[in-house]
Parts: C-alpha cells; structure tokens; sequence
C-alpha cells in the first residue's frame, strides 16, 4: 500500500499540513490577501500625495500671480499635504509591522521569526517612500505654517 504524502504549505517558513490540495494554508493565504492590500493602499496614498504637491504648486503660482490673494490656498493646501503624508506614513508602517508572526495552528517557532524578520525588512521602493513621506510631512507641516506669508507685500515683491 502507497501512502499519500503530505503536503506542506507552500510559505518556507510555514509547516503546517494541507488537507486539500492547495498551495497555500489559510493563516498563509490571509496573509498574502492582506500584504497585497496594504500594498494596494500605499500605491493609492503615495499617488494622492502626488496629486496634493501638483495642487500646492498652481496654488503656489496662484498666491503669487494674486489670482487667489485673498484666501491664500498655498497655506491651506500645506495642511493637505501634511494630512496625507501621515496617512502614507501610517499605511507604510502598517505594511512593514507583522500582524501575525505565527501561525494560529502551528504556534511560534524559529522557523516563524525568520519570516517576521523577513516582512519587516523594507525594500528599497520602500525606503524610498518612507523618505518621500517624511520630507512631504516636514514640507507640508512648513507651508502649513508659514504659507499665509506669501501674500506678504516684501515676499511678492521678490518674486515680481
């Protein structure tokens, strides 16, 4: 008599038996669901920082050109910009932070603390991000603060 061999997750890190015939366990599977949705949520918040800095420089020019001399949107803007910059900041960290470290079935193992280790290392995109989000939360935070000067008389006059 053969015996069928069990199958093992497809995650090295993971060894918990398959019952069917899968490549992936459920905690396993639930995980991957969820990177690509972090994922998902970084590319949508990092494209709506981008968007926030194109309206901060027509604003800018705005300000400058005294088409929007009485409400000053380069100023109000800085706050957008700030606000989304956290929100990046925080779908980044939550990405590179290990909700489960193990698996529900199998327990905490050596094996699993690789995988953890591994999750929370940032990728160079990441790195990257991570420095484009904080120089957009300090930019940000700046303009926020100072950005009602622009209409300043001494400030325009520099500029004209």
């Amino acid at each position: 008599m053969e015996s069928n061999p069990k199958l093992k997750c497809s995650n090295k890190y993971c060894q918990v038996d398959l019952e069917e015939n899968t490549s992936y366990c459920d905690d396993c599977n639930k995980l991957s669901l969820e990177k690509k949705s972090q994922e998902r949520w970084i590319t949508i918040s990092a494209i709506a920082l981008g968007l926030s800095w194109v309206f901060v420089f027509v604003a800018l020019a705005t300000d400058l050109l005294g088409i929007s001399e009485r409400i000053s949107l380069f100023g109000r803007l800085g706050a957008v910009v700030t606000m989304i910059a956290v929100i990046c900041e925080f779908n980044l960290n939550r990405k590179l932070t290990p909700v489960y470290p193990f698996h529900i079935k199998s327990g905490l193992s050596f094996g699993r603390v690789g995988e953890a280790i591994e999750i929370s290392i940032p990728s160079q995109i990441d790195n990257k991000l991570s420095s484009f989000f904080m120089v957009s939360l300090v930019a940000g935070t700046l303009i926020w603060g100072f950005g009602d000067l622009i209409n300043e008389p001494i400030f325009r006059a520099l500029f004209k």
